[in-house]
């Protein structure tokens, strides 16, 4: 009958049967073994009790059948066995130790007798073997090697296998580039690859990377595979099986997989971010409701054909126009149709001009063209066939138009090398066409304003002297409590025999005869005190103020806002300056140094008009702004227009996301405001609600809406909040 012996050597090498030892410094490892011969076992279990004594603990068999027994019931950090045993010899011995516990490590023991065999196990998955013969610190060193090697061999194959299931069952496209072949073929692709392009995983394996690209992508890519690229994310255009277009983000690792160099990717699909970063960017650079180009844009391009005249031979002529009675379309039809003749005005312009050229909207009725190489003569011709064009009447909402327009011509390099100097002589000479009914006028050198104009800068000068100036106040709703909030300080002139004249007629006199600052002084002046005199009423209400572009370069003015909210001991949280876009872009290390004293002062800052502007976002974050105002081209009449929807809708969440208020302003219809309401945007304000008013009227439309209101409220305590906040405000 074969016995086995099972023993637990202890420190000194001898069997033990005593209890539990005292933990050691060192990790304990427990060794199987697995040798017939007493006096080779009592050789191993010596030379380690003397190597490192309490190192290892180690169970003795004397049979394979026992010691597979033992492996069956314990586990054991190391197997040592000899191949020839009572019960089993040779390779067998070596097989069934492996089948039996294929993660534990096994060192061989052998005489020079079985070298070959016991090489061939190590063929075979063995860890190691010793030579029978061995001294203790060999077989300590041996032993402690391949139990670790062991370990890290079943570390790599457990990592192995949770990246092979990350790769397979990934929610992002994922694939592995051969970058031995020149051809740059697939060697594996992922279940999500295959769902975004389209091809199967058989298909995908026949294909190229470059099969994926627009040729001219190509040197991008093989750019991007080098190694040195790794890690560096790419945005490129990929086709997919059906052959639509992807926009991806693909961020990669160079690997030698098998012995190959390989590029291991992962692919985002960022076609959605990519149409809304197109859509942003052509918003900030076009206008919304022409599609024409904005201001900034025939800005820059201007100042890229002065930059280029290296060699003083560079021409080309500037176009102002400004259509003649624009006013009476929309004091007589309303906005829409004066928004519509500017919509159907639009592609008269772009017709009249070559492609290279640019025409674009600096606002209003206002337009301007630029004509590179275009000398006198050919800009005149370009002004008559306009003019001619316009002539034909337009059927806007069922009335025949027929406006016609003044144009001024300044021409570069006679007239000015400057964006300003070539504008303001545009704008003297379309006034000066506008007064003498010619149509179109170049700038003559020597020529100064219009008389006409001369007299209205005295006349504005004196207006703000003597008080003649009036402040309108236009509501701003709470769109979440349909109340009154807050009011936009907006100026009047009540000119002596011109009458009531607008914004747009007293601005650009002001800018023009440098008595901007002095106005905007007035209407702050005015704002303040009136605030103070409601507040005293029992009216509170928010007073926004729009500042014009230089009033942040102007040290004086943050002195005299500091003094007239100290002297007008004024809420000064109540007060909101609005300063526009291009004021922020224009200058914006100045403009934030000046919000940041005015923000001192609890005084709040509101960006006004955003959406117009060019690329004034990644000023936003570090600027301290308080409230988004969408400008009204964007608003009036998006209900009717996905696309502007859209835009409106991620500036809300745009202002939202970085903690801002946000308002739109030219509400004019009450599907309009449906579609703010839905969009959570905070304030709006528009003729829905009301026009512009002077105090009185705006006090008694006030009082009279908030009494509507109570009236409502306490009559239908139940009625749908839609339903009773519109019958407040209408």
């Amino acid at each position: 009958m074969v016995v086995s012996a099972q023993v637990t050597i202890g420190a000194s090498g001898e069997p033990s049967d005593a209890g539990p030892r005292e933990p050691e410094q060192h990790a304990v490892f427990s060794v199987l073994l697995i040798e017939d011969n007493e006096a080779d076992a009592y050789l191993v279990c010596d030379s380690l009790a003397n190597s490192e004594p309490g190192r290892f603990k180690i169970t003795q068999s004397d049979r394979l059948a026992s010691g597979l027994a033992c492996l069956s019931h314990e586990n054991f950090d190391l197997v040592l066995l000899d191949l020839s045993l009572p019960d089993s010899d040779g390779f067998e011995t070596f097989r069934r130790v492996r089948e039996s516990s294929p993660s534990t490590p096994i060192v061989v023991l052998t005489g020079r007798d079985d070298l070959d065999l016991a090489i061939m196990t190590t063929r075979e998955g063995g860890q190691d073997y010793l030579l029978k013969q061995f001294s203790g610190g060999e077989l300590l060193t041996r032993l402690i090697q391949a139990i670790e090697r062991k370990r890290v061999e079943e570390a790599l194959r457990e990592s192995e296998e949770r990246y092979r299931l990350l790769f397979k069952m990934g929610p992002h496209p994922m694939w592995v580039l051969d970058l031995d072949t020149e051809d740059l073929r697939f060697l594996a692709v992922n279940p999500a690859a295959t769902q975004l392009y389209g091809y199967s995983e058989a298909e995908f394996l026949s294909l190229r990377v470059l099969d994926l690209v627009p040729p001219e992508a190509i040197p991008t890519i093989l750019e991007w595979l080098v190694p040195a690229q790794q890690l560096v994310p790419l945005c490129i255009q990929h086709r997919k099986k059906d052959g639509g277009i992807l926009h991806v983000e693909m961020t990669g690792v160079t690997l030698q997989l098998g012995g190959r160099w390989t590029r291991f990717a992962i692919v985002t699909d960022v076609t959605a971010r990519w149409r809304a970063e197109q859509e942003l960017e052509y918003q900030a650079s076009h206008d919304a409701l022409t599609g024409l180009c904005n201001r900034a844009v025939i800005e820059r391009h201007m100042n890229q054909l002065i930059a280029y005249d290296r060699a003083e031979n560079t021409r080309f002529a500037f176009l102002l126009l400004d259509l003649d009675q624009f006013k009476i379309i929309n004091d007589s039809l309303g906005h829409h149709s004066g928004d519509l003749f500017l919509r159907r005005l639009s592609p008269k312009l772009r017709a009249a001009v070559r492609k290279t050229d640019t025409v674009a909207r600096l606002g209003g009725d206002e337009f301007a063209i630029l004509l590179p190489g275009a000398t006198a003569e050919e800009a005149i011709l370009v002004s008559k066939k306009i003019q001619k064009s316009l002539r034909t009447p337009m059927l806007i909402n069922n009335h025949w138009l027929d406006i016609g327009a003044s144009i001024g011509i300044a021409l570069y390099p006679e007239h000015g090398r400057a964006w300003e100097v070539l504008l303001q002589h545009a704008d003297i000479a379309m006034y000066q066409a506008k007064r003498t009914h010619g149509g179109h006028l170049v700038y003559a050198e020597g020529t100064s304003d219009l008389p006409g104009r001369l007299d209205l800068m005295f006349e504005l000068r004196k207006a703000i002297e003597t008080d003649q100036l009036l402040l309108y106040f236009q509501p701003k709703i709470d769109l979440r409590t349909m109340r009154v909030d807050g009011v936009e300080a907006l100026v009047r002139w009540s000119h002596p025999w011109r009458g009531l004249l607008a914004p747009d007629e007293t601005i650009p006199v002001a800018e023009q005869s440098g008595l901007m600052k002095a106005l905007t002084l007035w209407v702050l002046d005015a704002a303040v005190r009136q605030s103070c005199e409601w507040h005293r009423a029992g009216i509170e209400l928010d007073m926004a103020v729009n500042l014009p572009p230089n009033t942040l370069i102007d040290r004086d003015f943050l002195r005299v806002l500091a003094r007239k909210e100290e002297a007008a001991n004024l809420v000064t949280a109540q007060l909101i300056l609005e300063i526009t876009e291009a004021t922020l872009v224009s200058q914006p290390e100045r403009s934030r140094v000046a919000l940041d004293q005015i923000h001192e002062m609890g005084v709040r800052i509101s960006i006004d008009d955003f959406g117009t502007g060019y690329s004034s976002l990644a000023y936003l974050n570090a600027l301290p702004v308080d409230e988004l105002k969408i400008d009204q081209s964007l608003v009036r009449g998006m209900a009717a227009n996905d696309r502007g929807e859209c835009i409106v809708r991620a500036i809300v969440e745009l202002g939202h996301n970085l903690g801002l208020q946000v308002v739109a302003e030219g509400v004019e219809g009450r599907e309009d405001l449906e579609s703010l309401i839905g969009m959570g945007c905070d304030h709006a304000q528009g003729f829905f609600f009301s026009q512009p008013l002077p105090r009185r009227e705006f006090e008694t439309w006030y009082h009279a809406s908030e009494e509507a209101r109570f009236r409502r409220n306490a009559k239908r305590p139940t009625v749908g909040r839609r339903s009773v906040r519109y019958s407040c405000l209408v």
